[in-house]
């Protein structure tokens, strides 16, 4: 299995048949990565993550 945080520099860092492998998940982990960066921004512009902190209850 293969993963990268990507920008990855094909054939500096890593081989493009790596990248482009059966194995690679960067693509899949790109996506999750966005996605949660989407969340956290749209929490933290709508104030909700505002003053909670671990065991609040909030």
């Amino acid at each position: 299995v293969f993963m990268h945080c990507l920008p990855a520099h094909r054939e500096e860092e890593v081989a493009t048949s790596v990248i482009d492998g059966a194995r690679s998940l960067i693509w899949r982990q790109a996506f999750h990565r966005r996605t949660t960066i989407q969340a956290l921004l749209y929490h933290l512009v709508r104030g909700d993550l505002a003053g909670r902190t671990k065991g609040s209850g909030a």
